[in-house]
C-alpha cells in the first residue's frame, strides 16, 4: 500500500469519527448495523453446521435403517454336496436386514462348521441389495466302516457323511476317529489321495490298512498284501505296484514289499 493511500484512509476515519461524534444517533445506529452484521454471520454458520449434522444423521439412518439398503436376495455357488437345507437356513436369517448391519463374519463361522464345507467367502452389494455366498467343498478320498456302513472320509480327515456303500473309495482301517476327524492318519490320507489318480489300483484295493507302527499296508480285493512302509514316494511305489499287477500278480498268500520302489520283493505271508 502507497503512502498516499495509507494517508487517504486514515483521513476517512478520522472523518467518520468527528461524524460519529457528532451525531450520537448515527453512532448508534453504525454499531447496531455492526451487531447485526455479526449475528447474521453467526447464524449462517449455525445453519451451515446443523445442516451437515442433519445431512449425516439421515444418510446414516437411511443406511442402517431404512428399508432401501436391506437384503433382497442371497446367491450361492459351489454347492453340490454341502447341505443346502442347512446352509440357507443360516442365511435365510438375513434377509429382510438392512445390509450395513449383516453380521457376515458369524454366518460364514457357522457355515464353515458344516461337514462338507472348506471354505466360505460371503460379499455384499451395497447398491442390488445381494448377498453372494461361495463355497469351496471338501474332496472325499477314502472312508472308514462304521456300524451301519461306511463314513465318508475328505482329504483333510474330517467326516463328511454316513454313506451304506463304499462307492469305489478305500477303507482306512487302523485309524481313530475323534470329534468328526479321523486322527493320526494323514500318511494314510495322502495315499488314498494319490491312489484316487490311478482308477485301474484303486479298483484293486480293498483297504488302506495303518498298523500299530505307523507302516501302511494295502489289502487287496483278490487277496494279497502290498507293504508300503510310509507315504513317501507315492507315485514310485504306485507305479511299481502296477508293474507288478499286470506281468506277475499277488496271490492271496503273498506279500509285495514297495517300500523301495526300485528293489520290490515278494515274500510269503500266509495261507489263503
Amino acid at each position: 500500500m502507497s503512502s498516499e493511500t495509507k494517508q487517504s484512509t486514515q483521513v476517512d476515519r478520522e472523518q467518520r469519527e468527528q461524524r460519529e461524534q457528532a451525531h450520537p444517533r448515527i453512532a448508534k445506529r453504525a454499531r447496531k448495523i455492526s451487531a447485526a452484521k455479526r449475528k447474521r454471520r453467526i447464524r449462517r454458520r449455525v445453519l451451515s453446521v446443523l445442516s451437515v449434522i442433519l445431512l449425516a444423521v439421515g444418510g446414516l439412518w437411511i443406511v442402517y435403517f431404512s428399508p432401501f439398503f436391506d437384503v433382497d436376495k442371497i446367491q450361492f455357488s459351489g454347492i453340490a454336496n454341502a447341505s443346502m437345507d442347512r446352509i440357507s437356513g443360516i442365511t435365510d436369517d438375513l434377509i429382510g436386514d438392512p445390509i450395513a448391519r449383516v453380521d457376515l463374519e458369524r454366518a460364514s463361522d457357522q457355515i464353515r462348521e458344516l461337514p462338507w464345507v472348506k471354505e466360505v467367502n460371503i460379499k455384499k452389494s451395497w447398491w442390488g441389495g445381494d448377498i453372494s455366498v461361495s463355497v469351496i467343498e471338501r474332496t472325499p478320498v477314502a472312508v472308514k466302516a462304521i456300524a451301519d456302513g461306511y463314513a465318508l472320509v475328505g482329504r483333510e480327515g474330517k467326516i463328511l457323511q454316513n454313506i451304506s456303500q463304499a462307492e469305489g473309495f478305500p477303507i482306512i482301517e487302523g485309524a481313530s476317529t475323534v470329534n468328526g476327524w479321523l486322527k493320526e492318519a494323514e500318511p494314510a490320507l495322502e495315499t488314498a489321495e494319490e491312489l484316487g489318480n490311478t482308477q485301474d489300483l484303486t479298483a484293486k484295493v480293498r483297504a488302506i490298512v495303518v498298523a500299530e507302527d505307523g507302516e501302511l499296508y494295502f489289502d487287496l480285493i483278490d487277496g494279497g498284501w502290498i507293504r508300503l512302509g510310509d507315504s513317501r514316494e507315492l507315485p514310485e511305489k504306485l507305479s511299481s505296484i502296477r508293474t507288478v499287477l499286470r506281468d506277475v500278480g499277488v496271490r492271496c498268500d503273498q506279500m509285495l514289499d514297495v517300500r523301495t520302489p526300485l528293489a520290490t520283493a515278494m515274500t510269503s505271508k500266509h495261507q489263503c
